[in-house]
């Protein structure tokens, strides 16, 4: 019997912007099998990155804008490529929001490359803003009551993308091919 050892929902095998929902399978003690699907093709993804299987409090986070109390917030640094290209390397960069004296202590303590900047959250606004509604929730939720994990599958299946974000997708690809090889 195969067991899930290892699991990535953003595997960065093929690059960041290629990201991808990696699963490693042992039999004993063998690991023996890699399952690699990109993110715009693999179901679970594509109803992950359309808000389908979250809870209603993400529509209306309490934790934004450092409401959390937390002493450091991580995120995604999305426009790197444009601010900062020097830290790009299509493996993903990390935002450390610093809220308290003790977060700033715990962060010095990290050896790492860094950058100070004066607004971080304009480089990502999931710091600040809840996500928005993509699909119709109650829809989906009434579904899944009726059919089970199929209400997942469909919902999925019928999700496509806008041509254009399809377009610009495929040349972020194509031009990231050129500049990480």
């Amino acid at each position: 019997m195969s067991q899930i050892e290892r699991i990535s929902f953003r595997d960065k095998h093929d690059g960041w912007n290629g990201y991808s929902l990696y699963l490693c399978f042992s039999t004993g003690s063998q690991l023996n099998k890699e399952f690699r699907e990109n993110h715009e093709d693999n179901l679970f993804m594509k109803g992950f990155l359309n808000n389908i299987y979250l809870r209603p409090v993400c529509f209306e986070c309490p934790a934004k804008g450092n409401r959390s109390k937390a002493d450091i917030s991580l995120g995604d640094f999305w426009s790197i490529n444009k601010h900062y290209a020097k830290f790009n390397d299509d493996k993903g960069t990390t935002l450390a929001y610093i809220n308290s004296e003790r977060g700033l202590t715990a962060f010095k303590s990290i050896n790492c490359d860094s950058i100070h900047l004066i607004n971080g959250i304009v480089y990502n606004k999931a710091y600040s803003e809840s996500t928005g509604v993509k699909y119709p929730i109650s829809r989906f939720v009434a579904e899944y009551e009726k059919k089970g994990f199929v209400a997942v599958i469909d919902a999925v299946k019928n999700i496509r993308q806008p041509f254009y974000q399809r377009l610009l997708n495929k040349a972020k690809k194509y031009a990231a091919s050129f500049i990480y090889k």
